[in-house]
């Protein structure tokens, strides 16, 4: 039901993809553009050492069942990248700062009024307009944008720590090879799902009752607690469907359909909690402009007596 609605809630506000959709383009081109100054000369160093050529080589005996080839070419990437790492550290931590500080916290002040127009579009089937839903709540989105950093630096750094982990089980060869790549697409996907059930409250809270971090511990905290279980596994699932679907279009478009997946992608899984949450607290809501979800919690306070007036 909740996967459902929200691709419901998606396609009747897909204009919004565009909008939110350009913002966080932005926001990546310049981050990118600030990472590529910190690893250009990175680039230069396993370029002379052809790292390009050894790509090519496990790939190559990934597509022909050569699990020798692939755990050799993957023992000399990692002797490189670990040789890399130690040669350029600082800049490594520069670089995992703008990926995973600065770009979840740019992201992030899109994100609030991305949930503030969803919220007026299931709440009351009105239309609110993005960039001045994001100029009246910059300052919220910047005092919660800053407050999430606090969870996603640490747990960026734990996800990235068991993936490396993860990838060093590439140089055993046979049949653990193949497993690891499954491996890795498992845990970046567990990881996206988990991270979306602990913060995934936040949004919806800072915009229905209160952006004040005291209101949104107490009540995210219930809420999650409630719906824990249904959040992770609804969020897993629409991860693993974002997942293949940016990875199927970005194969068969060269990169070019990602300008629309990518966006609803990000989009889908803003709305995924304000799904969840208004059906974790018993609240109606529109999935398009004709469609009313009416809320089983409601229907289940009905004393016997007011059945008349429903039938």
């Amino acid at each position: 039901m909740g996967l459902k609605n929200t691709f419901k809630i998606l396609s009747s506000n897909f204009s919004l993809t565009w909008k939110s959709g350009f913002y966080k383009l932005i926001c990546l081109i310049l981050v990118l553009f600030l990472c590529y100054q910190l690893v250009s000369p990175i680039f230069v160093e396993l370029q002379n050492q052809d790292l390009a050529g050894q790509v090519l080589a496990f790939f190559e005996g990934l597509i022909t069942f050569e699990g020798s080839q692939m755990a050799l070419s993957a023992q000399n990437i990692a002797g490189m990248l670990d040789a890399v790492l130690g040669a350029y550290t600082l800049s490594m931590i520069v670089l995992f700062v703008l990926l995973f500080a600065v770009l979840p916290f740019l992201f992030g002040l899109s994100d609030m009024a991305e949930t503030d127009v969803i919220h007026g579009a299931m709440s009351c089937n009105t239309k609110i307009k993005y960039m001045a839903s994001f100029m009246a709540n910059i300052k919220d989105s910047l005092k919660i944008s800053s407050f999430k950093l606090i969870f996603t630096i640490p747990y960026s750094l734990i996800v990235l720590l068991v993936m490396y982990l993860i990838t060093r089980l590439v140089i055993v060869g046979g049949i653990v090879t193949y497993l690891t790549i499954y491996l890795l697409i498992f845990t970046f996907i567990l990881a996206i799902a988990l991270e979306r059930s602990i913060l995934g409250f936040i949004m919806p809270i800072s915009i229905v009752y209160d952006s004040r971090i005291k209101c949104i511990f107490k009540k995210g905290f219930v809420g999650n607690i409630k719906q824990f279980g249904r959040n992770l596994s609804s969020s897993f699932v629409l991860a693993i469907g974002v997942f293949m679907l940016n990875a199927i279009v970005g194969y068969f478009t060269f990169g070019v359909g990602l300008i629309l997946t990518l966006p609803a992608s990000f989009f889908a899984l803003n709305i995924l909690p304000m799904v969840i949450y208004f059906n974790t607290y018993g609240m109606n809501y529109y999935v398009s402009p004709f469609e009313i979800i009416y809320s089983k919690k409601i229907d289940e306070q009905l004393d016997i007596t007011d059945m008349k007036y429903v039938l």
